[in-house]
């Protein structure tokens, strides 16, 4: 795609996206339900922050509220079967609030193609997108799939990059005149062989949507699944000008209990008080990993699934989140501008749900330290990432902190011979989660000591390395 310069001047005021962007541009607006369904609420507040937030800040604040704060987060709801049984609104927010979801807007253009593929509309997502898109023929493969739109899979030439203002993502993002860039799509890749994330895919989407039903995007969401749902709240799509396209790939803007009341039709199989407004296979469909036609395993339809199966979310910029766990009937909802968090959102909402419980740090038993202390050498690891390979730890048990210090003590040549390509370890202090088991709340590492403290498994974001003592102190 080629860009104009007419979005450059907004991109540079304006900068980043941010969850508050729907009120600098035009929106088309979606009416609370002519025959709302009230939200049930019963606010049982959250346990003390320890037990469930995972983050790499030790000095977290101990309510909910205070860490919320902090974080910088603007709503934040929590609900469980049918009931929100916590919320929390900045001090400039309130419930009524409706704010951007970012990129969670994929997720609803998901919704709404799985709804027009119900009512007929779409009669299959592995339809050609020139079906619907005739003026792009030419310009792209005759291959392209609705499903590699919807897949991430399209291979379009496009740019994600916010902070180029002259990328393609800038231009979609701020331009008001985004039915321009139609004209200059082409087909950098052929369709299906390879996962890139880019939002054009969702634009053109709405495209289709709206060329399939005839109807502008707000009014097909109003129609049917605001009405359906019962919402009291209303919500919007922002468009690129007055009575222009609405962004789709972005911009849906609504209340953080709308959202939930979202996720829970999908806890629902896609059935609202007995109306099916979303097909039950849908919602199956987008919990399940799939990696056909080039497709990315955590990625689908709008969604990222979990590789276990038991949780899938949707996800915007800046760390919104529309988070759904079937298990135990919840959904959480978390809204506002933290580019630099130090939390690990979706572990978080995991121990909120009850299925990823954080350890409590455990103290340190008499005569412990000969166990744990002592210097340890890297091997490579089961994964074959030899990166590590040679290096030295020292591991020493620091009684009036209950915990292990964990620092590099040297790197052997060959270390040293690969400079920059080794990133330097910082010391870090490592809490006692069971008889052999420390983890690190900053990094997420955990260390796991033989049976008699001779070796150590040290796993961090999937990989694990296995140490071997070299001498004991």
């Amino acid at each position: 795609m080629g860009v104009g310069c007419g979005h450059i001047p907004r991109t540079l005021w304006y900068n980043f996206p941010s969850v508050k962007d729907n009120r600098i541009f035009k929106e088309a607006k979606i009416q609370p339900s002519g025959d709302p369904v009230p939200y049930i609420l019963n606010n049982q507040g959250l346990p003390p922050t320890r037990d469930w937030v995972w983050s790499k800040d030790t000095t977290l604040p101990r309510y909910a509220e205070d860490f919320l704060r902090k974080s910088g987060t603007d709503a934040f709801v929590v609900l469980r079967q049918d009931t929100v049984i916590f919320e929390y609104y900045d001090k400039k927010m309130g419930p009524k609030e409706a704010l951007s979801s970012n990129s969670v807007a994929k997720a609803i253009i998901s919704t709404l193609t799985g709804i027009a593929w119900k009512q007929g509309f779409i009669r299959s997502i592995d339809q050609p997108v020139l079906s619907y898109l005739p003026e792009l023929k030419g310009k792209i493969s005759s291959q392209l799939k609705i499903r590699d739109l919807l897949q991430m899979t399209a291979g379009l030439n496009f740019s994600e990059s916010y902070l180029n203002p002259f990328s393609t993502i800038a231009h979609l993002y701020y331009t008001r005149h985004s039915e321009r860039m139609m004209r200059k799509i082409r087909q950098r890749e052929m369709p299906g062989t390879a996962f890139e994330y880019l939002s054009a895919n969702y634009w053109l989407l709405t495209r289709i949507i709206e060329k399939a039903t005839r109807q502008p995007i707000d009014q097909f969401t109003q129609k049917e699944l605001w009405e359906p749902l019962g919402m009291p709240d209303g919500a919007s799509w922002s468009l690129d000008r007055e009575n222009g396209l609405a962004k789709g790939f972005t911009g849906f803007n609504t209340t953080a209990r709308a959202l939930a009341r979202i996720g829970q039709l999908y806890l629902l199989g896609g059935n609202w008080e007995g109306t099916q407004i979303l097909p039950t296979a849908w919602v199956e469909t987008v919990q399940q990993q799939d990696t056909t036609r080039g497709a990315s395993s955590f990625y689908k339809l709008g969604w990222f699934p979990s590789s276990t199966g038991d949780y899938f979310y949707a996800a915007g910029m800046f760390y919104q989140f529309l988070f759904i766990h079937p298990a135990s009937n919840t959904v959480i909802v978390r809204l506002g501008d933290d580019p630099d968090t130090k939390t690990d959102w979706i572990a978080t909402f995991r121990a909120l749900s009850g299925q990823r419980p954080k350890p409590q740090p455990l103290p340190l038993a008499p005569g412990q330290e000969f166990l744990f202390n002592g210097d340890f050498r890297f091997g490579t690891s089961n994964q074959g990432d030899s990166t590590l390979n040679g290096r030295i730890i020292t591991v020493e048990a620091k009684k009036k902190k209950q915990s292990l210090k964990v620092w590099i003590k040297k790197d052997p040549k060959s270390v040293r011979k690969l400079g920059n390509q080794v990133p330097k370890m910082k010391k870090f202090y490592a809490w006692r989660k069971d008889e052999v088991e420390f983890y690190d709340p900053k990094t997420y590492r955990t260390l796991v000591f033989s049976t008699y403290g001779d070796s150590i498994t040290w796993k961090r974001e999937g990989i694990s390395w296995q140490l071997d003592r070299i001498r004991r102190r």
